[in-house]
């Protein structure tokens, strides 16, 4: 079974929101680095559930949310691994 966990932020901050729904319920598979959003009524550019990968931004090292459809999210919780 995958275990599924909110993302690490700072004490303090709020994780990243979902780009389509703007919830805060974005989930991680800590062993793969894949991203869903668990809000059931959430529903991407393609009509399906919103998924992803936590990545690398190329440019600063910065962890980044890259999403199915090609939108991309900047997360600045952690580093990505």
């Amino acid at each position: 079974m995958r275990r599924r966990c909110a993302l690490h932020v700072p004490k303090g901050q709020l994780p990243p929101a979902c780009p389509y729904c703007r919830t805060y319920s974005i989930r991680l598979a800590q062993e793969s680095g894949r991203v869903t959003c668990f809000n059931v009524k959430c529903e991407d550019e393609n009509g399906e559930r919103p998924r992803g990968r936590i990545d690398k931004n190329q440019l600063d090292g910065t962890p980044m949310l890259t999403w199915a459809d090609g939108r991309t999210t900047y997360y600045y919780g952690q580093e990505a691994s």
